[in-house]
């Protein structure tokens, strides 16, 4: 063994109450920004959900706006993801939510 490796392992030995703090300081630190990302991220998810939802009830009103185009308008990769979405929301497809709507009036 190295005389470098030597005082680096004593000087580790000597210190380690100190460097374990500093770890986990560090890693707290850490935790807590991935925490914060997240927490924004999701709450970012719902707001963008809920804007989602009322800019596709009020297209829907409108009988001459196909649900493909909403879909794409509301950024949804796919119409079944919109599909899917608006059902979690609604508990019916947007067709069915279009067509119990106009059937009302």
């Amino acid at each position: 063994m190295s005389v470098k490796t030597k005082l680096l392992k004593s000087a580790i030995f000597v210190h380690r109450e100190r460097i374990k703090f500093v770890v986990i300081f560090i890693v707290s630190l850490f935790s807590l920004k991935v925490s914060c990302i997240l927490i924004s991220f999701l709450f970012s998810l719902k707001y963008r959900d809920q804007v989602r939802f009322q800019l596709a009830v009020e297209w829907l009103k409108d009988t001459n706006i196909p649900i493909g185009e909403i879909a794409f308008e509301l950024h949804y990769s796919e119409i079944n993801s919109f599909t899917r979405s608006f059902k979690r929301w609604t508990g019916v497809t947007p067709s069915d939510y279009r067509y119990r709507l106009h059937s009302t009036r």
